[in-house]
């Protein structure tokens, strides 16, 4: 029955709902790209943030039922309209499987609602209206003044852990979580209109506007607004908030009409809540002591920017970004955008200072420095490298070819292998010897795990050239945040210069030459290995070249 009665009520309410469309009223205020306004308009009344509201939700399943919370903020996304409530839970036994809600009924003159932790996002749509809270130590807390006569009454003097099923009782010192946006007390009334409050103790247990702007204003210094946080409260809630999807934790209620609404507790007299949910400004204590969040993207990228927390340093932010963007710390240069310029990044205290004072929600943060490596281009390079050092090798040591002409030259040309290796071994134990010396991120991973592993295999592959060891360098150590510096990706491209002068004009030179010597056709081995050569050192040479000369004039940061 009491199932029924409750779907009946959602029935009505949405049929309600859908003959007077919700409406939103007072000044708008933006932020972070979103409007928040400090009420609206409703078929069952107009709603003020701070009202307890009742609501339209339905349990992991799919059913309906009604729901109350506390509004903490009414906004404006992709110019669709959306609410955050504190959902308060009834005690009652007969609420849908699902439902938040204390499972043993209180036996009281008016319905209970229990305070929660339990915090959700929802469509305006799902908003009926408000409730009148007759009886509880947070009246000081609720904005009631605009709630109708008849609105549905209830009483909330208790708090609920809802994973354990725990209750306590509340108090004065008890703190509900702040409004998304805070508006004057004024801005509340003024949408509440003229009308009386509902009774004369209720009109002592409201917060009074005079005292607002006083203590603020001698707080602050001349010419200076005072800053508003609602992050920093005077006490908190005894549990920690946890997070709720808004369609699945809420409660419901049958409410009971009373002849008379007189508070049980004696009023709360202390500061209003509108004072109490603000820090003044003070120039001797940071208002933000956390680090800013921070909108990272890189200049000349069209990947979708990455949000992270400031480091303590500008330091560790630049090397946190080098292996973020598989850059070379040495040359990334970091700047934040201040309005339509971009700014040289000096401190994270500098955007400190930025996001509190543009009360950004995110401070845009812009990376410079060379093109990051280019693992397609490195891949292709070092295959082709590798094609040509295996084809060359086969050609100079058993090609038919080679019985034809004099046994000097066939071993003179035998030799070229040998060549070939010991410059890729040295290549890799000059470079690897300097980046250990300047690097300290390799430093520190080989100094982890020592000679073996990685640097065994690095020394193995090294011999394959140096574009196999660019690319294998990369592969192996960047996992470990240990990528390898500009410095040493520009000596490679030195050392693959050299490679071309010792492996691509000899080969090319020796097949051209003992073709014309021995009037020869073309075969398979021949022409393979000719070709890729040719490749190597079209393709291949410009781009070393290229890196060469970019890893040569990249600018460092001062």
């Amino acid at each position: 029955v009491f199932r029924a009665k409750t779907l009946l009520g959602v029935l009505g309410a949405l049929l309600t709902m859908a003959a007077a469309p919700l409406d939103l009223l007072g000044n708008p205020r933006a932020k972070n790209g979103l409007t928040y306004y400090p009420g609206l308009q409703t078929a069952a009344g107009k709603v003020v943030l701070g009202n307890i509201v009742k609501l339209t939700l339905k349990t992991d399943t799919g059913e309906a039922y009604l729901g109350y919370g506390y509004l903490k903020g009414v906004w404006l996304w992709r110019d669709e309209p959306y609410i955050r409530v504190q959902f308060l839970a009834p005690s009652s036994a007969d609420l849908p499987e699902g439902a938040i809600a204390f499972t043993n009924p209180f036996a009281g003159d008016r319905p209970e609602l229990m305070v929660t932790n339990k915090i959700g996002d929802m469509h305006l749509s799902q908003l009926i209206g408000p409730v009148f809270v007759a009886d509880s130590p947070l009246s000081s807390q609720f904005f009631q003044e605009n709630v109708p006569k008849g609105a549905d009454e209830f009483e909330c003097t208790r708090h609920l852990d809802v994973a354990v099923q725990r209750v306590q009782p509340l108090d004065d010192a008890f703190r509900l979580t702040p409004l998304v946006q805070p508006f004057e007390l004024k801005d509340l009334r003024a949408i509440s209109g003229d009308e009386q409050p509902r009774s004369p103790d209720q009109k002592a247990a409201l917060p009074s506007a005079a005292p607002l702007a006083a203590p603020l204003a001698a707080a602050a210094p001349a010419g200076m607004t005072p800053a508003v946080s609602t992050s920093k409260a005077p006490a908190a809630a005894p549990s920690a908030s946890a997070a709720a999807p808004g369609a699945s934790a809420a409660v419901a209620a049958a409410p009971v009409s009373a002849a008379k609404r007189v508070p049980s507790h004696t009023p709360y007299t202390g500061p209003p809540l509108r004072e109490q949910i603000q820090v003044p400004f003070e120039p001797s204590r940071p208002i933000f002591d956390a680090p800013p969040l921070l909108q990272v993207t890189r200049r000349g990228s069209w990947a979708a920017p990455m949000y992270i927390r400031a480091p303590e340093d500008v330091g560790a932010l630049r090397s946190l970004l080098a292996s973020s963007f598989l850059m070379d710390e040495s040359t990334i240069n970091l700047a934040y955008r201040s309005g339509q310029r971009l700014a040289p990044l000096r401190s994270i205290e500098e955007l400190k200072a930025f996001a509190i004072k543009h009360d950004e929600w995110a401070v845009e943060v812009v990376v410079f420095g060379p093109v990051p490596f280019s693992m397609p281009a490195r891949m292709l390079s070092a295959l082709l490298s590798v094609a040509t050092l295996a084809m060359a090798m086969r050609f100079v040591v058993g090609h038919p070819w080679l019985e034809q002409i004099p046994s000097s030259a066939a071993s003179t040309l035998a030799l070229l292998p040998v060549i070939w290796l010991l410059y890729g071994a040295t290549c890799a134990q000059v470079s690897l010897t300097e980046e250990y010396a300047v690097n300290a991120s390799v430093r520190n991973h080989f100094a982890a795990v020592g000679t073996g592993g990685g640097l065994a295999f690095l020394a193995t592959l090294s011999i394959l050239g140096p574009d196999v060891l660019a690319l294998a360098s990369y592969l192996l150590l960047t996992p470990f945040r240990a990528t390898p510096s500009q410095s040493f990706q520009t000596a490679l491209m030195r050392w693959g210069i050299g490679l071309h002068l010792l492996l691509d004009v000899p080969v090319i030179a020796a097949i051209q030459l003992i073709r014309a010597r021995l009037d020869a056709e073309w075969d398979d081995a021949a022409w393979i290995t000719f070709v890729l050569a040719a490749a190597n050192l079209c393709i291949n040479l410009p781009w070393h070249v290229c890196k060469l000369l970019q890893g040569a004039t990249a600018s460092v940061p001062s």
